[in-house]
């Protein structure tokens, strides 16, 4: 009963004005989650699908890895459906202050929610300690993916589950659009300027902050909000292409055995429209895996077999 009073609370953040989303959890959360605030049914979209993977790894009582956890929505899911302990980590210090904040909001406080800063390429914990590892959107950030899965492997129990889920794949003929759309009123020399700056600024210091990226944009005297300067960053990590089948092979020789699975995230939204992107992506799941060559969306069910 607590669980379903705390997950209320969580809704109710999407329910808010943007202005006082942004003035409590800054502008990158109201951003990322831009289509959640505008349509509520979202939110329960994604909870539905974070009770999917959570019942898919069997994390009840189990101890649970969010790597790349962002805001750490699918943390906060996965605690409150039962987990006994979850460590979000990231290597963006500043999302992680926005997901402690989001859990001080929560009553009673979720005690077996932990925040952990990353760091890119490495998880900070001894062998065999996890029994589910979950990798949400979160490939598309990480240069080394096969150092990645490795150490994934080693902090996995005997047995244990890692599942990757990822629809920033540019290889998708959707890829990229949230990105274009929010900054096409903003495409004129001086953002293409910013956009190379921030690239070369992101391959070197992957965990930079939207903070530190806006000091850039008013160092070179550009005239741009946070807003652009959230999705110019956004897209300039999320240009890797994927192909889930050559994931597999990849997981399979690090010691996994892994296995390309049918799409668990539906896509619920209000209105005509709405109604007519459900039905494409009931389609697209029905489709797996042709579907995988239009919009190539895709999870992974990895099981370590050591």
């Amino acid at each position: 009963m607590q669980g379903d009073t705390r997950l209320a609370e969580l809704g109710s953040i999407f329910r808010q004005k943007e202005v006082d989303v942004t003035n409590t959890l800054g502008v990158g959360f109201y951003e990322y989650f831009k289509s959640v605030f505008n349509d509520p049914l979202r939110f329960d979209e994604y909870t539905k699908f974070c009770k999917r993977v959570f019942d898919l790894t069997g994390a009840r009582k189990k101890k649970v890895l969010d790597l790349g956890c962002g805001f750490g929505l699918m943390s906060i899911h996965f605690a409150l459906f039962g987990a006994s302990d979850v460590f979000a980590v990231d290597v963006d210090k500043q999302r992680l202050s926005v997901l402690e904040r989001v859990l001080s909001m929560l009553e009673p406080p979720l005690e077996n929610v932990h925040l952990v800063l990353g760091e890119d390429g490495k998880i900070d914990s001894k062998d065999d300690f996890f029994d589910v590892v979950v990798m949400v959107d979160t490939i598309s950030y990480i240069k080394h993916l096969r150092t990645s899965f490795v150490e994934a492997r080693r902090v996995l129990k005997s047995k244990g589950i890692l599942f990757i889920s990822e629809m920033n794949n540019v290889l998708s003929l959707f890829g990229n659009t949230a990105y274009r759309r929010h900054i096409k009123a903003a495409q004129t020399r001086d953002v293409k300027l910013l956009e190379r700056g921030i690239e070369e600024i992101l391959i070197e210091h992957p965990c930079v902050s939207l903070d530190e990226l806006e000091k850039l944009g008013s160092t070179e005297k550009l005239n741009l909000s946070k807003k652009d300067i959230f999705w110019i960053a956004e897209a300039s990590t999320r240009r890797q292409e994927f192909n889930p089948f050559q994931l597999k092979i990849m997981l399979d020789d690090v010691g996994f055995e892994a296995r390309v699975i049918r799409p668990l995230r539906s896509h619920t939204s209000s209105g005509p429209r709405g109604r007519i992107a459900s039905k494409f992506f009931t389609m697209v799941a029905l489709s797996h895996p042709i579907s995988l060559v239009v919009a190539p969306y895709f999870n992974i069910l990895a099981l370590n077999k050591s």
